[in-house]
């Protein structure tokens, strides 16, 4: 296989073998190289780790981090979103601070599908397809409750969850205000024991639990609120005024009073006979059913 010009610069294929060369010029002088040459292949840009980040609730914060070898020089990058029935957009251009051995980060990407393009100074082209994910979410699911009984403040709610990718929650639970405004207009809560008002006002006003457990005890009874996040910022909340509004739909978060052990108990007495004696009785009697 032979090539001739007059410029010097041959395209001499991978693999094939040229056993010598001539120069000649205009004045018949020649100079003839007898050895074998043969083009190097050049090395395409590799891909050599992938770190995808997925899109959070918070929104914008996904991530493409790629570190890229085995190219030559500098590389030029463009990257770009696949949006349906129409052209990819353009997302980011750019070129990378580093030769051969080089990173590529673009952050603060929505969930799709992305297309890479990435060129390198040989016009080498490297391209490649990536998924950003979103982070699935958490679900409030109905709630596991202990009434609180006649003792007070020894009821319970724990918080179910549907899990998602999130791993570490923040659990709050607060009175649910906006019921007890209702309940209070109706004379229905806060309760009235003996003229007095159970909870107080400050307490409904100043109770506040935040913590990483999903159970809350030493609770009263009344209407409550729960607030729960995870780490990517997903959120879900209930509160017994929503649980209304959607019809008694979804998680209830009314924690009621347990009246099983309220019951009207009987009493027989006899008087002392003479006044200093000590032969007075009083007898309390519970229903049998109770065995108290």
């Amino acid at each position: 296989m032979s090539s001739i010009n007059s410029t010097g610069t041959f395209n001499i294929p991978h693999s094939v073998i040229y056993d010598s060369i001539y120069i000649e010029d205009a004045l018949g002088c020649k100079v003839y190289w007898d050895f074998p040459l043969m083009a190097e292949q050049i090395i395409n840009t590799t891909i050599i780790d992938t770190n995808i980040i997925k899109e959070s609730c918070r929104g914008n914060d996904g991530e493409i981090n790629l570190l890229l070898d085995n190219g030559q020089g500098f590389y030029n990058y463009t990257l770009s979103k696949a949006i349906p029935f129409n052209i990819p957009s353009v997302i980011e251009s750019g070129v990378t601070s580093t030769p051969v051995s080089a990173s590529i980060s673009i952050d603060s990407l929505v969930a799709g599908t992305y297309f890479i393009e990435i060129t390198d100074d040989s016009s080498c082209v490297s391209l490649s397809t990536f998924v950003v994910d979103q982070v699935v979410p958490f679900t409030l699911l109905p709630l596991t409750k202990v009434k609180e009984t006649c003792c007070g403040y020894d009821g319970s709610i724990q918080v179910n969850i549907n899990p998602g990718d999130g791993v570490n929650l923040t659990y709050t639970l607060e009175f649910d205000t906006i019921q007890i405004t209702i309940e209070a207009a109706n004379n229905v809560y806060p309760y009235t024991i003996d003229n007095a008002v159970w909870p107080s006002q400050s307490y409904l006003t100043s109770f506040n639990k935040s913590q990483s457990s999903s159970y809350f005890d030493s609770l009263t009874r009344g209407y409550y609120s729960i607030y729960v996040e995870d780490e990517f910022g997903c959120v879900d909340s209930v509160d017994y005024s929503t649980f209304i509004t959607n019809g008694s739909s979804g998680p209830n978060t009314h924690l009621r009073i347990d009246d099983t052990y309220v019951t009207d108990m009987s009493y027989s007495y006899t008087d002392i006979v003479c006044f200093g004696d000590t032969n007075a009785t009083l007898k309390v009697l519970y229903p049998d059913a109770l065995q108290l």
